[in-house]
């Protein structure tokens, strides 16, 4: 099998840690269509139960200015839309970086981070 990069390897597959420290791996060229809402639903299907994120904590996750050093091609992993330099984005505790309109949904569901699945602040 070819080395991971970010979730993709060379050979096409798509490979997801769950929550009891299991691996998945998907032919992303078989699932192609599969995209938000199925990723959704299989975090569903993978993680545990937990108390429901409320507006009051997602209050307390920082805002930041989007750095203008930060990468160029710098991008929201859930909308796919690019930040801009100076753009008000949310930042939680494993310093990804995501806009509010995105996290927030995202964090009522998941309660964790779309990218490393760490605690959502």
């Amino acid at each position: 099998m070819s080395q991971e990069d970010d979730g993709f390897n060379t050979s096409g597959f798509i490979i997801y840690h769950g929550a009891m420290g299991e691996t998945i791996i998907i032919d992303r060229f078989l699932n192609i269509s599969r995209r938000y809402n199925d990723a959704l639903s299989l975090d569903s299907e993978l993680s545990p139960p937990r108390a429901p994120f409320s507006t009051r904590r997602f209050g307390q996750i920082p805002s930041i200015a989007f750095p203008a050093d930060e990468a160029p091609d710098a991008q929201c992993v859930i909308c796919l839309a690019p930040f801009q330099p100076g753009e008000e984005v949310k930042e939680l505790l494993c310093h990804h970086k995501f806009h509010s309109e995105c996290l927030e949904p995202w964090l009522r569901e998941r309660q964790h981070c779309p990218l490393c699945r760490n605690a959502g602040s």
